[in-house]
């Protein structure tokens, strides 16, 4: 797991240097419903920020980040995990 933190967090340097993670959560909320995203929007929210997951690796980070099971992942832990 922090194999994929440290390249998201290092992408979202490379995007945006003052802002970074700022910027990663304000492009992923236009697709959150309920503070819940995606794995695969998630996965082409982070493509655009040079960042490329595996399936294995958006499974992972399913199962790390869905306390409820329902298939999406929760904006707010992902993001408090990257911080």
């Amino acid at each position: 797991m922090n194999d994929i933190a440290n390249r998201i967090v290092a992408g979202c340097r490379d995007r945006s240097p003052g802002n970074g993670l700022r910027a990663l959560r304000v492009s992923l909320r236009r697709v959150t419903i309920n503070g819940m995203v995606d794995p695969v929007e998630l996965k082409y929210g982070l493509r655009t920020f040079g960042v490329e997951l595996s399936e294995d690796e958006s499974q992972s980070l399913l199962k790390s980040f869905d306390p409820s099971r329902c298939g999406k992942i929760s904006l707010n832990e992902l993001m408090h995990c990257l911080r």
